[in-house]
């Protein structure tokens, strides 16, 4: 479970949580997305690509970790 990230974009910024339901960041803009992401084992690219599918979806879930 713990290897699942869901990012999801609001009107009050993003929140990023972990497969467990761990909030790693909340209500943070897309730079502080982009850092939970990459302290979560993203590659940049990866942690981008995540972010951009949040703001089209308004959420995603993102099964195991990118950099992996």
């Amino acid at each position: 479970m713990d290897e699942l990230t869901t990012i999801t974009h609001g009107q009050t910024g993003y929140t990023v949580a972990n497969g467990w339901g761990d909030t790693l960041a909340a209500d943070v803009d897309r730079l502080g997305a982009l850092r939970a992401l990459f302290h979560r084992g993203f590659t940049p690219e990866g942690a981008v690509a995540a972010v951009n599918g949040a703001v089209r979806l308004g959420t995603i879930t993102v099964a195991g970790l990118v950099a992996d």
